[in-house]
């Protein structure tokens, strides 16, 4: 066999940064409460995405609490979609139909 270089490391006897794993980490989901989760989101929230101007979140929380309620909670994502979920799925409708 050859030897390695002075200046090269062995594959098999490198360190690690962070140590390898003995298992494969599990982790359950549960079905009923995805379930619940997409039924709620269904029933009370609204999916959005930005175009093109993504506003600062700040402004964005500002203006939907002015334009449409304050019952609500918003969530940011990446690659400009955000989710408001509503308190009452009443006052989702209602800003379908008023519009933004």
């Amino acid at each position: 066999m050859a030897e390695a270089a002075p200046n090269q490391i062995d594959m098999d006897t490198r360190p690690y940064i962070v140590e390898q794993l003995n298992h494969t980490p599990e982790y359950n989901i549960d079905i009923l409460e995805i379930e619940e989760h997409c039924t709620i989101y269904e029933i009370q929230a609204i999916i959005y995405r930005f175009n093109c101007f993504w506003p600062k979140p700040v402004d964005l929380f500002h203006w939907i609490s002015t334009n449409w309620t304050t019952q609500c909670e918003i969530n940011l994502y990446s690659k400009g979609f955000f989710i408001v979920n509503f308190i009452t799925a009443e006052a989702r409708d209602f800003v379908i139909q008023e519009g933004p």
